[in-house]
């Protein structure tokens, strides 16, 4: 399998240094910067063009990958890449340099994704400063914008395209445009969401387009836990969840969240609107995986965490109706590669880093 060298999105907040690019000439955007938004509500005189039903595969958990058509699209860091479902064979579609961070998201025929023009990066960050796009229907390529910031997730919400970006600072901000029935982008602001009374637990587009307009936040209660609650982006309306020690990963359909101070895993159910423990059969108790676990992503029927179980570094594969816990791969500290937060999962493989493993019915 082709290496794959993407880090997570957390670390971008915490990076102080930004790259010092220029705008980019971009036909397709007008200048200037666009505030901090996010909704779902479509812009006037929108496109009549249809979406697509959209696969599981295409959730914030698994960014750094998409599935269309029977292929799954991923970042490497050489280029974009695409694999046709039951192939092993991994298909260069666009060379261009994408070191570090994950973003990869589509409109239409044309899929948009994060990566580093290296021109532009006089104080060499090598973090992500532009926004690239493929037409899978024509297999055109090229540069939309380039960033003064260093650029996170995208995301696409109804017919706006959202980009997140660190400012000078480490100050997140979303930016938003609205894409044209060709999946080219004019900038237009969004109406802000308003931030005062909660923090977002993953960011605010990729959480809303998974929950139909929603976004969950978190405030502080006590030194034990924090209260969850959605707010809905366009009305403002909220609803209380559950208090919690912390959310471990948002679904279509429920949340999975660690309570009594990491030692009891729960799952609320949207439909149930109530909160249950789920209690696993295995050698590892929920407070080890609470403690443990590095990074997280899910499909329909399962849950995938990366971490250190107790004392070797593991992949498990969680069945939440099975109650089991399965040991996908387990290896030494010293045998990790450098890109071991990227985690994904389709139909056919599990993906850590360079190493793709085959996923058994």
């Amino acid at each position: 399998m082709k290496t794959n060298f993407l880090l997570s999105f957390l670390l971008l907040s915490q990076i102080l240094a930004v790259a010092g690019c220029a705008r980019q000439e971009s036909p397709d955007i007008a200048e200037g910067s666009v505030p901090a938004a996010v909704s779902v509500a479509e812009p006037e005189n929108s496109s009549d063009t249809a979406e697509e039903t959209e696969s599981w595969i295409n959730h914030y958990y698994n960014r750094g990958i998409y599935y269309m058509d029977g292929y799954t699209y991923r970042q490497f860091p050489d280029g974009l890449y695409r694999r046709k479902e039951g192939s092993e064979n991994w298909e260069l579609l666009c060379a261009v340099s994408i070191p570090f961070g994950r973003g990869l998201t589509s409109y239409g025929s044309r899929l948009y994704f994060t990566c580093c023009q290296s021109g532009s990066d006089s104080t060499e960050n090598r973090w992500n400063n532009s926004v690239f796009y493929y037409d899978c229907n024509t297999s055109e390529y090229g540069e939309l914008l380039s960033s003064d910031d260093l650029i996170g997730n995208l995301e696409v919400c109804g017919q706006r395209l959202f980009i997140q970006t660190a400012e000078p600072g480490g100050a997140v901000t979303y930016h938003s445009y609205v894409l044209n029935e060709t999946g080219k982008m004019t900038e237009e602001p969004a109406p802000e969401m308003t931030e005062d009374s909660g923090q977002e637990v993953i960011p605010s587009p990729s959480c809303a387009k998974l929950l139909d307009g929603k976004v969950l936040l978190q405030e502080l209660k006590d030194e034990k836990d924090k209260r969850f609650f959605l707010r809905d982006v366009d009305t403002g309306d909220e609803q209380f969840l559950f208090d919690a020690w912390d959310v471990l990963a948002i679904t279509k359909n429920g949340i999975y969240y660690f309570a009594d101070m990491g030692t009891t895993l729960m799952y609320y159910s949207f439909a149930e609107t109530a909160g249950k423990e789920i209690t696993l059969s295995g050698p590892l108790t929920a407070a080890e995986i609470s403690t443990g676990f590095y990074d997280v992503t899910w499909s329909p029927d399962a849950l995938y965490l990366y971490g250190r179980f107790p004392d070797t570094l593991q992949i498990l594969k969680v069945d939440p109706d099975r109650l089991s816990v399965e040991v996908i791969a387990e290896w030494d500290e010293s045998e990790e590669g450098g890109s071991s937060m990227i985690n994904q999962v389709d139909n056919e493989y599990f993906y850590h880093g360079d190493q793709a493993f085959p996923l058994t019915k």
